[in-house]
């Protein structure tokens, strides 16, 4: 990988077999996540950690320790007195033990128990090919109580830290209804998504009767969850107080939800519902009855022949699992972590629920399940990171050099993989994430992306398999408008990325771009099914001020919006690319119905900012199959004036002859259109496509876009790879 520095861990020799189909690619992965090396350098030093053992041991197979603190107070020693500014003598690896470990407190990385920056590493390797070694954040509940409705309710031990009202819980083992690992989250009892009649920051109304099945009970300590279009706001109802029949009232505890921008469509939900009777099968509350003196308890509702034990679920106790920072001035270095899963994380919200806990790409969350500081040669290898309360990876501030390879992140209450932070300082270089599979964000916070590259540089995301997502699936840059920015040469190549925005929010794509980003590309990838609610379900999404971002060899097909959408930005360019199948979903927002290929939201001299815009559109195909579709939507007549459209195909297959071209405003024939010095060489022809409905879009060798030295592009190595196809690591 161009960016990355070579790392000393070794190479690993297991396959992981991909296949077409998204679930087979997570099946595999999951045998990949097991299956990983055996083995240590030479002269290295091998130490064993189990659930079983004591931290009195020896450290040995036989006679493991138990925490993986324990390990690392090990690696520390071996410094001497001189601690990290001491060189780590050897190698070290922990090999982890099959099990489960539920962890009190976060394991914590220091310069001390950490690798030498081009010298020794510290490697946790699973032992067990055909095990779920799993890190746990979850605290047990064994108070259990089956209630004569069906219900079952789980004491909460005052013990337990449980931060927020304790949002994610877990099922620890199987519960005899043949259920998956992967599907062991239960979700908060929840209304459907439902409409208001008028909202402020304090209070909403909603319409008569809408509510009429909820006693005040019913609604005692229940939060709402206004949709915006790129976000959403969350808020506990006032206690008490929250709900009033008589004038339909729903009142907020704190000042901070956000109005509705105008394309919102006043939608909205109540979760948390009391009493047994809000309860579906699968889902839980959580009561906070401590006034009364019987503290805090889950109400849960199993599904039909799930068993419910002591023991058998967990609530979030930990919001950070893996910590690994140093000191100012200080680096912790040479550390892989592989064949392990880190699983059960809380949802902490107190500090963004005074306003709202609504920013973009969830980024008010000041957590992740795996959380990077200060940080150089760190590699994540066939890892599973699942059900957390945050983002699943944060590679934060001072970090370079860090790879996630061939890792599964699924189940996340906010976004997969989070880079960088709205702070330029420190800011991360040299990041990878390959290989790997993200699916099922936003499951807290509605707005999280399958990866968010804030203020970084020289990113590498490639052959990766994102989605379902609940918001953006790539989302670059973190500079609105045209400061001045440190982002820069993030590459986005070679992705499978679909199903995005799962019909909850809008204004975003699967590739979202925001700010200047020199050096940035983005190439090769599979863009399919987005479907927003309401407007902005696009493909690829300039923002504001993104510029100098080069578009090639992408495909984006079967999008609720336009393929393309350039907000305002200066020197873009789209080479090479294939947008098909605009307004593939109902259109749902009158004004902003842009089923076209290209839309350009400039508003043209005069308006500042809005017309200091460019983009190239060359050697491009643009398919349409819905009769109302058009090449161009723009938001002012003047708003392709500054951009340039070349040796480009257009084709409709239901309105082959008479395509309007140019502005929304007034449109024009293709012929008018290349007389005013637009799309010279262009032509309306069907591109030959093999079968675009099965997004086979190779094109047969009399294609008219060959002509015009439009290059083929194959998909067919999108998505993770196997491990045999990499390049060696030091590569």
């Amino acid at each position: 990988i161009d960016h990355i520095r070579p790392l000393r861990h070794r190479e690993p020799t297991t396959t992981l077999r991909r296949r077409g189909r998204m679930w087979s690619i997570v099946s595999m992965l999951l045998i990949a996540l097991a299956a990983s090396t055996a083995g240590t350098a030479a002269s290295g030093k091998s130490v064993w950690i189990s659930p079983t053992g004591s931290d009195s041991g020896a450290g040995t197979k036989a006679a493991p320790w138990r925490t993986p603190q324990r390990a690392l107070e090990y690696v520390a020693s071996l410094r001497g007195p001189g601690g990290a500014a001491s060189p780590l003598p050897s190698d070290v690896t922990v090999n982890v033990a099959y099990g489960t470990y539920l962890l009190s407190s976060p394991i914590t990385l220091t310069p001390e128990s950490g690798g030498d920056a081009g010298g020794s590493s510290v490697t946790f390797k699973g032992e067990d090919p055909g095990a779920h070694i799993t890190f746990s954040g979850a605290a047990l509940l064994e108070d259990v109580v089956h209630n004569a409705d069906g219900t079952v309710a789980m004491r909460i031990p005052a013990s337990v830290n449980c931060p927020g009202r304790c949002r994610r819980l877990f099922r620890m083992n199987p519960g005899g209804n043949g259920e998956t690992v992967g599907s062991y989250g239960r979700e908060l009892s929840r209304t459907p998504t439902l409409t208001y009649r008028s909202l402020s920051k304090r209070t909403m109304t909603v319409p008569e009767g809408q509510l009429a099945n909820f006693s005040q009970a019913d609604l005692a300590q229940a939060e709402a969850v206004v949709y915006h279009s790129w976000t959403s706001s969350l808020s506990p109802l006032q206690p008490g107080s929250g709900w009033d029949p008589a004038t339909n009232t729903l009142s907020f505890a704190y000042d901070a939800v956000t109005a509705c921008d105008g394309a919102c469509f006043q939608q909205y939900y109540l979760q948390n519902l009391q009493g047994g009777s809000a309860l579906q099968p699968g889902t839980f509350s959580v009561i906070d009855d401590s006034a009364s003196g019987k503290g805090r308890y889950v109400l849960y509702r199993p599904f039909a022949g799930e068993t419910v034990r002591p023991g058998d679920f967990g609530v979030g106790n930990l919001t950070t699992l893996l910590n690994v920072n140093a000191p100012a001035g200080a680096r912790v270095a040479n550390v892989a972590f592989d064949a392990l899963w880190f699983q059960h994380t809380a949802s902490d919200l107190s500090a963004c629920l005074p306003s709202g806990c609504n920013a973009q790409s969830d980024a008010d969350g000041l957590a992740a399940a795996i959380h990077l500081t200060d940080v150089s040669g760190v590699t994540f290898y066939n890892v599973s990171v699942q059900l957390t309360g945050h983002y699943g990876v944060w590679i934060d501030s001072g970090s370079s050099d860090v790879a996630v390879d061939f890792a599964l992140l699924r189940h996340l209450g906010a976004g997969g993989v989070r880079i960088g932070s709205s702070s330029t300082a420190a800011q991360p270089e040299r990041v990878s994430v390959a290989d790997s599979v993200i699916q099922f964000t936003g499951e807290v916070e509605a707005a999280g992306p399958g990866v968010l590259v804030q203020n970084a540089a020289f990113v590498n995301i490639t052959h990766n398999d994102i989605g379902p997502v609940s918001y953006t699936a790539v989302s670059s840059g973190w500079t609105w408008g045209y400061s001045p920015t440190t982002v820069r040469a993030v590459r986005i190549t070679f992705n499978d990325l679909h199903d995005v925005f799962s019909g909850k929010l809008s204004d975003g794509g699967c590739v979202y771009t925001l700010g200047a980003q020199p050096g940035t590309l983005v190439d090769n990838n599979q863009c399919w099914n987005v479907h927003s609610r309401g407007y902005g379900g696009w493909g690829y999404y300039t923002d504001e001020g993104s510029s100098d971002i080069i578009f090639t060899n992408n495909l984006a097909t079967v999008t609720k919006s336009a393929g393309v959408h350039q907000h305002y930005g200066l020197n873009n360019r789209f080479e090479n690319n294939i947008l098909a199948f605009p307004g593939a979903w109902p259109c749902d927002d009158a004004p902003n119905c842009d089923n076209a290929g290209i839309r350009s939201s400039v508003a043209g001299p005069g308006n500042g900012k809005y017309s200091l815009s460019s983009f190239s559109f060359v050697r491009n195909i643009v398919l349409l199959n819905q009769p109302f579709s058009a090449p161009f939507f723009t938001v002012a007549k003047t708003g392709l004036a500054n951009d340039t459209f070349a040796s480009n195909v257009y084709w409709s297959t239901t309105n082959k002859t008479d395509l309007p071209f140019g502005p929304s405003q007034s449109p024009v024939s293709f012929a008018q259109w290349q007389q005013s010095g637009k799309d010279v060489h262009s032509v309306v022809a069907d591109p030959l496509f093999g079968n675009p409905a099965e997004r086979d879009f190779r094109l047969a060798p009399d294609s008219p876009a060959l002509k015009l030295g439009f290059q083929q592009i194959d998909f067919s190595t999108n998505g993770p790879r196997r491990m045999e196809e990499r390049r060696p690591r030091d590569a």
